[in-house]
């Protein structure tokens, strides 16, 4: 497959990558330096590891991740890069062994230039050699051995120009390129968002807002007559409207309604279509000293790794709660709903799925923190999928230390 990531794109990501470097080398002389090291390890067994509703794998899979960073950090900013490796293997999938590798490098920088001007600048690089089922990150069922190399950079501009008026700019973007992956269906994209956004105080506890955003979507040049029918580039064009309360220290609530306008047009030739919906965000946070809440809905755009963009309504709902100073448990819960839109290759049935968690960890030691934790899935699109899971883990993270 054609790599999706044009020369222009790979500037962009360098020229970002290069500039963070130096924003970090041009830290004030006053700054301290730290390093941090986390590791985890898991261990899962799944009797649906592919959420298939015909032929059920049921898989032990064990992961393990390593991140080493270093940074600095005084008091007007910080900044901190950090590679990371992750490599998981499954065992019992199709009687076969798999194995996924996924190196990566992480850098973020962030600075208050003034009282007034505040930046944050982030990228993340990440390649993964996997033959392992990536239907919940891709849409697409895939077990062939391929290539996948994703990089996202993100620059974030906030300006008060009083005590109460604040300007919120925004730039993000994906760029997912896949090798080897002639066979699978996997079509590589490029997916860029712009995002400026006014604010304004209406007291210590409330402000409104109001957002404008365009979203472009590029899928690559596809080689198959399948992916091309499916490959569609999206424009998208999007405004809202928010309100944010604070009533009190641990509480926090958050609404926005907007509409958007989007126009479809297919890789193959087809007739553009033009599509219209309403965006939909709502936020309710409780951070506690004992125990945090949190529900969070949403109406979305989406890129999916078959060429196309759909539309998605998320639910979360998720709980913390500590027992003790050594015991912990939390549980969450996501309903999601998804419907094809602006796509020639015919109206496919509505996908709908539910995840829940429940787990409990015991910290060992000041740095060391062991669980084990209980996952079921459910996936329904014509028929209906069903997996239980069950993982233990162990995290140890050394913290910041300071040099």
């Amino acid at each position: 497959m054609r790599s999706s990531v044009r020369p222009g794109c790979r500037a962009l990501v360098g020229t970002l990558i290069g500039i963070l470097i130096g924003l970090m080398l041009a830290q004030g002389a006053g700054a301290s330096s730290f390093w941090e090291v986390s590791s985890s390890s898991r261990l899962l067994s799944d009797d649906n590891f592919g959420l298939s509703a015909r032929t059920q794998a049921n898989v032990t899979r064990f992961e393990q991740f390593l991140s080493a960073g270093v940074g600095e950090e005084d008091e007007r900013g910080s900044w901190q890069v950090a590679i990371q490796d992750r490599f998981r293997h499954h065992t019992g999938e199709d009687d076969g062994l798999r194995t996924a590798h996924q190196p990566g490098l992480n850098a973020s920088w962030q600075r208050a230039q003034s009282d007034r001007s505040q930046w944050q600048v982030s990228a993340n690089l990440l390649r993964d050699t996997t033959s392992a089922n990536e239907f919940f990150d891709t849409e697409v069922r895939s077990d062939i051995e391929k290539t996948r190399w994703r990089r996202v950079a993100n620059i974030e501009h906030s300006y008060w120009w009083s005590s109460r008026w604040r300007l919120q700019t925004g730039l993000n973007g994906e760029w997912l390129d896949y090798r080897d992956a002639e066979n699978t269906g996997l079509i590589s994209y490029d997916y860029v968002s712009a995002a400026p956004s006014l604010f304004y105080l209406l007291s210590e506890q409330a402000d409104v807002y109001l957002a404008l955003g365009l979203d472009r979507f590029r899928p690559a040049p596809a080689n198959t007559p399948i992916q091309q029918l499916s490959a569609v580039r999206s424009d998208t064009y999007r405004l809202t409207a928010g309100w944010r309360y604070r009533w009190a220290e641990p509480h926090e609530l958050d609404i926005s309604l907007g509409m958007r306008h989007s126009r479809f047009e297919p890789e193959l030739g087809g007739r553009t279509r033009r599509d219209d919906g309403g965006l939909l965000q709502g936020l309710y946070r409780y951070q506690g000293e004992q125990y945090s809440v949190s529900v969070r809905a949403q109406r979305r755009l989406s890129p999916t790794s078959d060429g196309r963009v759909i539309e998605q309504d998320v639910v979360n709902l998720g709980a913390d709660i500590a027992h003790s100073e050594r015991w912990r448990g939390n549980v969450a819960l996501q309903w999601r709903a998804e419907r094809e839109t602006g796509s020639d290759a015919g109206n496919l049935p509505d996908e709908r799925s539910q995840e829940l968690r429940a787990g409990w960890d015991y910290r060992l030691y000041a740095q060391h923190r062991v669980g084990l934790m209980f996952r079921h899935r459910r996936f329904e699109q014509n028929e209906i999928a069903r997996s239980n899971a069950v993982e233990l883990q162990w995290h140890w993270h050394s913290g910041k230390r300071f040099w």
